[in-house]
């Protein structure tokens, strides 16, 4: 398929959190992904690397580097993507993967693609995509099926600070259950999606095709960024993009941790991390 169109990175941003990051952010002339690994919920390590989930994320990572210039649409690439993620876990574990109690890391994906004279959107997970229209209208794709679940989490928390409690660390692990709870709705019928090791996210994933010419402008973010709009109420996903394109990302981000830091106890804005690893990548779309 000739190329038409480009991708142009005018902005990235990649921060962690706290010391491990377990987002990925790639931009290529012709795909750009975020990746957002989430950590699984075992009692030892699976995986090498600095954690599990940030070894998830960097695998998917390489392995798209690869794969999104091969023919086929949407959902071959996840096939082929599923297909080897399965064989880089079974040849990288470092402990038995087959117990069915095992929680192996996953991560929420979006993915831009220019096919032709089409883009093509690939979205598992909580990983949000914004794109301005020729005529400066945005679209804002950030819906969530993971956000429910997270929020029933969030209610026992608020449940909890109202009880009196304000230490995250004596909170968290009356938490854990929900969340195990949580993640083995991950890929199943009344569940949610999320990027796994696991050939039932495939049926799960959104994929979406809009003509090139419609479009100039895109940004991609993980959830952690986006908390400056769904969580903490800064921005509309509108004015998001038009802050990323007049003054880029990094404003964004020192908005994004002032507000954090000033609420370390996550009382004013209940959450299940005070800091989250913040990813974004702004594109302009060029025509060839």
């Amino acid at each position: 398929m000739i190329p038409r169109w480009r991708f142009r990175l005018l902005d990235s941003l990649c921060e962690a959190g706290y010391g491990v990051n377990d987002d990925v952010g790639t931009a290529l002339h012709h795909a750009a992904w975020v990746l957002d690994g989430t950590t699984g919920h075992h009692p030892v390590r699976l995986f090498p690397g600095p954690s599990d989930a940030a070894w998830f994320a960097a695998t998917a990572d390489a392995l798209l580097r690869r794969l999104t210039d091969a023919p086929g649409d949407g959902r071959a690439l996840l096939q082929r993507l599923v297909d080897e993620l399965m064989e880089a876990c079974r040849q990288s574990a470092l402990a038995p993967l087959d117990d069915g109690e095992v929680d192996e890391p996953a991560a929420s994906l979006v993915l831009m693609r220019i096919r032709g004279d089409r883009l093509e959107s690939i979205m598992l997970g909580d990983c949000k995509l914004l794109l301005q229209r020729r005529d400066g209208t945005v679209d804002a794709l950030d819906r969530s099926k993971v956000a429910p679940f997270e929020a029933k989490v969030v209610e026992a928390l608020r449940a909890m600070q109202a009880a009196g409690e304000t230490d995250p660390a004596r909170m968290a692990p009356r938490l854990r259950e929900m969340i195990l709870a949580n993640r083995r709705l991950k890929n199943r019928p009344g569940g949610y999606d999320v990027l796994a090791d696991d050939p039932a996210c495939i049926d799960f994933a959104e994929i979406g095709h809009r003509p090139a010419a419609d479009v100039t402008h895109i940004l991609l973010a993980s959830d952690g960024l986006y908390r400056l709009v769904d969580t903490y109420g800064a921005y509309s996903a509108e004015a998001l993009l038009r802050a990323a394109l007049a003054d880029g990302l990094a404003p964004l981000y020192a908005a994004l941790r002032r507000i954090e830091d000033a609420d370390p106890q996550c009382l004013q804005y209940p959450r299940l991390k005070a800091r989250d690893d913040a990813t974004a990548l702004v594109l302009a779309l060029e025509r060839l």
